[in-house]
């Protein structure tokens, strides 16, 4: 988004640098605390990097961000290259390195400050761990542990709707666009700081539709009866994406012929011409080029 502003207003995007840390200096041993920097180019979903590996980062604005630093990070002295990772107009960037001083206690260094309240969050499993592409999106179950009202679903680090249900459950909206192309994702939970953390990663496969097989429709109501069921269509579900329903009369007089639409076709019992049909005995064939199941249907008026 920053980087849309910045070229929208014509202005040449640098990548990212930073302008300083706070703390510059910390002691040795002194725990884990939140780190401060100042600079620019600081994308939504910038990562800092803490000698090159990442650390729990949260973007306040293009000019500050946030990062916890661990207690094992700072346990020893010396010099710690701190560099912030983004995805730019180029693909990714990282800025110029910059340095973290970490010195004995007799110093005069700063004594680190205590992470905060936030637990980690820890992701265990997520349901469905299968979905397929070229769906309409889905409402993604997310268990584990940890999770606050602040925690974020994050789908190939890319942060989606959550809802937070209780301390280990989350439900994330993946929407249909993630689920465009077949593949893969992973799913990792986020919550900020203080404390908080990134969980590690669970995988979700985004099989092709074409994988799902046309094994079992339904049919219903079936038979149809007017007295009953008036005002109601005739719906034919558990289909595959590219179905489609032809309907012919008992002596093999062609009806209808309906395609899918979100794996289900609602036939209204009208034919081509747009008439009600009449009672009877009707024939159907659901086919999806690659199968086809046939079935008798009854209407009753």
């Amino acid at each position: 988004m920053h980087a849309l502003l910045l070229l929208a207003a014509g202005l040449a995007f640098a990548g990212p640098a930073i302008e300083s840390v706070e703390p510059p200096a910390v002691r040795a041993g002194g725990g884990s605390f939140i780190l401060k920097l100042r600079g620019r180019g600081f994308l939504e979903g910038a990562i800092l990097r803490l000698n090159g590996a990442e650390r729990p980062t949260a973007v306040i604005g293009p000019n500050a961000l946030t990062a916890m630093i661990e207690g094992r990070d700072v346990a020893e002295t010396g010099k710690l290259e701190l560099r912030v990772e983004i995805a730019g107009p180029k693909g990714v960037e990282l800025s110029p390195p910059a340095i973290l001083r970490v010195e004995s206690a007799d110093s005069g260094a700063a004594a680190p400050r205590d992470a905060g309240p936030n637990p980690e969050p820890a992701l265990e499993r997520v349901s469905p761990p299968i979905v397929e592409a070229g769906g309409m999106g889905v409402t993604l179950k997310v268990f584990g542990s940890g999770f606050t009202p602040d925690s974020a679903v994050r789908w190939n680090g890319a942060r989606r709707k959550t809802r937070f249900i209780a301390p280990d459950k989350l439900e994330a909206v993946i929407p249909a666009r993630d689920l465009a192309q077949p593949g893969g994702a992973w799913v990792s939970v986020r919550t900020p700081l203080p404390g908080g953390g990134v969980s590690r990663p669970v995988r979700v496969t985004v099989r092709p539709e074409d994988m799902r097989a046309l094994d079992k429709p339904r049919v219903f109501p079936n038979p149809w009866r007017a007295d009953s069921h008036m005002g109601m269509p005739v719906v034919f579900d558990r289909l595959s994406k590219r179905s489609r329903v032809k309907i012919f009369t008992s002596t093999g007089d062609w009806v209808a012929t309906i395609a899918a639409r979100d794996r289900a076709v609602l036939w209204d019992l009208t034919g081509a011409s747009g008439a009600s049909v009449p009672p009877g005995a009707y024939v159907f064939w659901i086919s999806d080029g690659r199968k086809q199941i046939g079935g008798k249907l009854t209407i009753v008026r």
